[in-house]
């Protein structure tokens, strides 16, 4: 019996070393729910399961953390993680990129339902109270945030709950409208139970590429991003990609 004992303890050790000797890959974001969510759940994003998969089934151990966007990108930049989950070329210039994407973003104005406004142009937003996320990539209609910074009409949010502060925000009325990804938008409302009272609306900026993006600090994310480029492109061919995104209702941006 003690035999068999010292043979599961030493079985058990092993597989414990084994799995601590895996190479580590670290993920980060600030929720932004379908793409990555709370990391205790057990749909904790598209994206992140996409690369477990995908980093998993080629030897590493992967790790997602929640942290403010700002703060993940400046992480990134040094080489403190590994990657950004769902960056732009703009917002990570200095990063390494799959020729795969995660994504697509395209901002729209989250609004009360009883307001009656339309957007058509940036000059339609003259006497709005608009909000965003700080560092976040609109695409074209940055250029109309950096005039605005600081001015009454822009109110920059940050911290990992800004989505969430943003949108309650617009539901009291001290916001008339807030900025933000489409799916994201409309997964967050009705996790906060304010379909009755936001919609989404009109969209602004252009259409954006998001990516995990590799720190160019680290000599592995070379090998990385590759190794993540080739999974999706199995993934999409397989079709588990396909079944992944349908567990958040989500359809292939690239089909």
């Amino acid at each position: 019996m003690r035999l068999l004992m010292g043979c599961l303890l030493w079985l058990l050790a092993t597989a414990v070393l084994a799995q601590s000797e895996r190479p580590l890959i670290t993920l980060a974001a600030d929720i932004w729910c379908p793409y990555n969510c709370d990391p205790q759940s057990a749909k904790p994003g598209y994206v992140v399961e996409l690369a477990q998969l995908v980093f998993e089934r080629a030897g590493y151990r992967v790790e997602y953390l929640v942290l403010p966007w700002a703060r993940t990108l400046q992480s990134v930049e040094q080489g403190v993680i590994t990657a950004a989950i769902g960056a732009t070329a703009q917002e990570l210039p200095s990063a390494l990129f799959p020729q795969q994407e995660v994504g697509r973003f395209r901002g729209h104005l989250i609004t009360a339902r009883s307001m009656s406004w339309r957007y058509l142009e940036p000059a339609s937003l003259k006497g709005m109270r608009i909000g965003v996320v700080n560092s976040y990539d609109y695409g074209s209609f940055n250029r109309f945030i950096e005039r605005n910074r600081d001015s009454d009409l822009l109110q920059v949010l940050s911290g990992q709950d800004a989505i969430n502060r943003g949108l309650a925000m617009v539901a009291r009325r001290r916001l008339d409208a807030f900025i933000e990804d489409r799916d994201v938008a409309a997964y967050t409302i009705t996790q906060m139970e304010l379909e009755q009272q936001l919609v989404v609306g009109d969209p602004v900026g252009s259409a954006i590429k998001l990516y995990i993006a590799f720190s160019s600090k680290l000599p592995q994310s070379k090998q990385y991003a590759q190794v993540l480029n080739d999974g999706i492109v199995a993934l999409r061919a397989s079709g588990e990609l396909a079944q992944i995104l349908n567990r958040y209702g989500i359809k292939d941006w690239n089909p």
